[in-house]
C-alpha cells in the first residue's frame, strides 16, 4: 500500500498501530514512520511479559502460505495499468465469486480464510498478484485464477 497510505489511514482511524506486509511497524507513540526497533521492542516485551520464547509464540500463530507473482500486461496496455485494472473489476468479481472487494489500492478480494491482491506497478508494465491461503497450492491457484480471469500471461515470477 505504501507507508504514506498506511499513515494517512491510521490518522483517519485513530489507529494505535499500523504496518505493511514487509513487516514494517508504525507506532504513533514513536512517530508515523516504519520503525524496526519499535517492532523488535514489542516482541521482546511480549517475550518478557509471557516468559515464553519466540518459537513458542510463533507456534501459536496460524500458518499461511503467501505467493507473490508478476505478470506482463496484455499488448497495447502500456503503463496505464491502474485504469486498465479498474476496468477489469467486473470480470475479476465474476471469475472469483463469493469474496469481499476492496478497491482502495488495486483490487483485493477477501474470503474467510484467504485473499488475493492485484496491483499495477508504477514503474513497469506488469501486474503484481499476491495471494495468501492456508496451503501453498491454494495461494498458487488464486494467482492462476487471477491470471486467467484478467487474460494475462501465466507467472513469470
Amino acid at each position: 500500500m505504501g507507508e504514506i497510505n498506511v499513515v494517512e489511514r491510521m490518522i483517519d482511524e485513530g489507529a494505535i498501530l499500523g504496518g505493511e506486509g514487509n513487516g514494517g511497524v508504525i507506532d504513533p507513540r514513536i512517530g508515523y514512520v516504519r520503525d524496526s526497533f519499535a517492532g523488535m521492542a514489542m516482541i521482546l516485551d511480549l517475550m518478557a511479559t509471557t516468559g515464553r520464547s519466540i518459537s513458542e509464540l510463533v507456534a501459536e500463530l496460524p500458518r499461511f502460505a503467501m505467493i507473490k507473482q508478476k505478470f506482463p500486461l496484455p499488448a497495447g496496455i502500456g503503463t496505464a495499468t491502474a485504469t486498465w485494472l479498474q476496468e477489469q473489476t467486473g470480470a475479476f468479481l465474476d471469475g472469483l465469486p463469493g469474496a469481499r472487494l476492496d478497491a482502495r489500492d488495486g483490487l483485493r478480494l477477501e474470503w474467510e480464510d484467504r485473499w488475493v491482491h492485484v496491483r499495477s506497478s508504477n514503474t513497469e508494465p506488469i501486474v503484481r498478484v499476491i495471494a495468501e491461503a492456508p496451503e501453498e497450492t491454494d495461494a498458487l491457484d488464486l494467482c492462476g485464477q487471477v491470471a486467467r480471469t484478467l487474460g494475462i500471461a501465466e507467472d513469470s515470477r
